[in-house]
């Protein structure tokens, strides 16, 4: 029996260890930064309260741990099994992720049906995810365009946005329009369209405009660039909202903001804040003192060097290491138990068995429950074959998406072959009409097909002399619409021809000589000829240098003795180095001949199953040369065959005539 002594000396240890990093676990928050580093200080902001995750010794009822982990009796926050939301311990789950239910007899949670939102058994399903409807506890694709079905299965209550509802059924609208009025009328079009105000149609903006006015006018730009006197201009390197060519107010990831100009961060840094110090780091790395490092293998989000808390696909948690689990397996519970197999097997008891080919995903009791491209699935869970050049058909007559190249045509009913320069096209019941142009080309619209840009240099055009955007190294004269050189020849970005805002890769602006110069060797990213910041592959940057050094040879490395992966011709040691692979191989997992993934020669193959591991073999069709050297094709074999039986039957005949005389 615990003594009410204890009991205090219990709460205000706990009360102290809440508040050891300065935000107690329990806190109201809008952001993950008011709760402090989720790595090193194990809290996360979920669902507005700052909660505790693996290896918080403070946590009880009152302060509960993240979604996902539960306060063990050492006041711990610990690891739920793989896809459980809520638990009380970690054999048990009371809530599985969306599309699992609890299997009591493997203690994991398994994926339910396909298309499932809420599922109860393996083959049982309560709630379906929108686009489908549920038919005896199974989700059935509801009819193509329909969001929700209605009361009778086979009518649509409900469009999706791109649709119209009509007679239960549900019609497409104009081409690019994401709001229809009618088949022919829009009210508002998709990004990167304007609605034409004459003919309420979706006419293809300038090229890098999210939000166009018309033709020539953009009102907002894609991520990368900025708004101009109404045209795209190009930010600055490593810059996702540009507000000019110089200042930015977003970088992407791997960059951070210094003085209004994005910068690169550490290596294998999501969120630096200096080129030094990271606050996130990349998959497979944990923060430490400000840097990232790298985790145990296969291990997606690391705590130590050592200590892993999630694993990478195709692997479990085990007392901290990332094992791998049974073959063909996505998603394992442990070694020989198997929650969600890959794609082309289906799950039965735990183990995942060889599917049907044209099934991505299938079910023992049910059949198929999802196709590879090109396949619908029938009301009988079978994948059959769509329509021709079809990449998501709907039925064997219909389609919702063709493959490249093509587009569907609604009066034919066929995937027809896209116009020479066209990028996306549409039928208006008596000719092809192009919508959208590839690179270097325009619409006409009097035409409907792609005229080239003659302007020099010009990647997009509204005539055939008019140019609205250049190409690398050349910037836009917006009063005569033409292309000019920018200054030097490794400028990338320019907004006119006595300054460069950015250079080519391997380059740095130098303003005293006003020319782009060159980085030292082996960089790619550089401030000055002597401080570098990205380093070409194969070579690697200390953090308390500023240059370049070669990894050791067939290595990526990531310091001076670690490789994180190798180049072909070598395969990835278990001590972080690279080893030489067989003369014979490619690419390899491991010394001899016979552990090679891929063939140097052209015409050979591994000879394992699948023909994807083992010692190099002629592929069909070819065999060995006299030397033993080369695989060469087999060129005369049906020749030498012909032969033979010519002379059989020659033989044959001149017996015959023999015994006649």
């Amino acid at each position: 029996m615990v003594s009410p002594y204890s009991a205090l000396v219990l709460v205000v240890l706990l009360v102290a260890l809440q508040s050891v990093h300065g935000i107690a676990i329990g806190t109201k928050c809008s952001s993950q930064a008011f709760c402090g580093d989720a790595v090193t200080e194990r809290l996360v902001c979920d669902s507005g309260v700052c909660k505790g995750t693996l290896y918080n010794m403070n946590c009880n009822s009152s302060f509960p741990c993240a979604s996902g982990y539960f306060c063990n009796s050492l006041f711990y926050c610990e690891a739920c099994i793989t896809n459980c939301t809520a638990c009380s311990d970690s054999k048990t789950c009371s809530t599985c992720v969306s599309g699992y239910y609890y299997n009591t007899t493997t203690k994991s949670c398994a994926a339910g049906p396909a298309n499932c939102v809420t599922a109860t058994s393996i083959k049982a399903c309560s709630k379906c995810s929108d686009g489908y409807q549920l038919v005896n506890s199974v989700c059935k694709v509801n009819a193509v365009g329909c969001k929700q079905s209605g009361v009778i299965s086979i009518l649509c209550a409900q469009c999706k946005d791109t649709y119209l509802l009509s007679g239960g059924g549900c019609s497409t609208g104009p081409s690019n329009c994401a709001i229809p009025a009618s088949s022919s009328v829009c009210l508002q079009c998709n990004s990167g369209y304007y609605l034409d105000q004459a003919l309420l149609t979706c006419v293809a903006g300038p090229s890098y405009c999210d939000v166009p006015y018309d033709g020539v006018t953009c009102l907002a730009c894609k991520a990368g660039y900025f708004l101009l006197a109404g045209a795209y201009r190009v930010g600055g390197s490593g810059c996702k909202v540009p507000q000019s060519s110089t200042v930015c107010s977003k970088c992407y990831d791997g960059y951070y903001l210094s003085d209004g100009v994005c910068a690169r961060g550490p290596y294998y840094c999501t969120t630096p804040t200096t080129s030094a110090n990271c606050s996130q780091c990349d998959s497979g790395y944990y923060l430490s003192s400000s840097s990232c490092r790298q985790g145990p293998a296969n291990c997606d989000v690391p705590s130590s060097t050592t200590v892993c808390t999630k694993c990478n696909t195709g692997y479990y948690l085990s007392s901290g290491q990332c094992v791998s689990g049974p073959a063909n397996c996505k998603t394992p519970a442990d070694s020989s138990t198997c929650s969600e197999c890959n794609q082309g097997f289906y799950l039965y008891l735990g183990t995942c068995s060889s599917g049907i080919s044209t099934c991505t995903t299938m079910n023992v009791a049910l059949g198929c429950s999802s196709c590879v491209t090109g396949y619908y699935l029938t009301d009988g869970n079978v994948c059959s074959v769509g329509p021709a050049n079809c990449s998501v058909p709907i039925n064997e007559t219909y389609c919702s998406k063709c493959v490249n190249g093509f587009f569907w045509n609604s009066v034919s009913v066929t995937c027809n072959v896209l116009p020479q320069n066209c990028q996306a096209a549409m039928n208006n019941g008596t000719a092809t009409i192009c919508t959208l142009c590839s690179v270097g080309y325009y619409l006409s619209i009097d035409s409907g097909t792609c005229v080239k840009c003659t302007a020099a240099n010009c990647l997009a055009c509204i005539s055939g002399t008019a140019c609205i955007g250049c190409a690398t190294g050349y910037y836009l004269n917006v009063t005569t619409g033409t292309c000019t050189a920018c200054i030097g020849k490794s400028c990338a970005v320019c907004t006119g021809n006595i300054t460069c805002d950015s250079c080519l890769s391997g380059y740095f602006w130098n303003s005293t000589i006003i020319e782009c110069k060159n980085c030292s060797a082996g960089c790619i990213g550089c401030v000055n000829a002597t401080n570098c910041t990205i380093c070409s592959s194969g070579y690697y940057r200390e953090s308390k240098n500023t240059t370049c050094m070669p990894c050791t040879s067939g290595c990526v490395c990531i310091n001076a003795t670690a490789c994180k992966s190798c180049l072909d011709g070598y395969y990835l040691e278990l001590n972080s180095t690279c080893q030489a692979c067989d003369s014979s191989c490619q690419t390899c997992i491991g010394t001899g001949s016979s552990n090679c993934t891929s063939c140097i020669e052209s015409h050979k193959i591994p000879n394992g199953t699948n023909a994807t591991l083992g010692s190099c073999v002629c592929a069909q069709g070819y065999s060995l040369s006299s030397n033993d050297s080369s695989c060469v094709e087999n060129k005369n074999s049906g020749s030498i065959a012909v032969g033979i039986d010519r002379l059989v039957v020659l033989l044959i005949a001149s017996a015959m005539i023999l015994l006649l005389l």
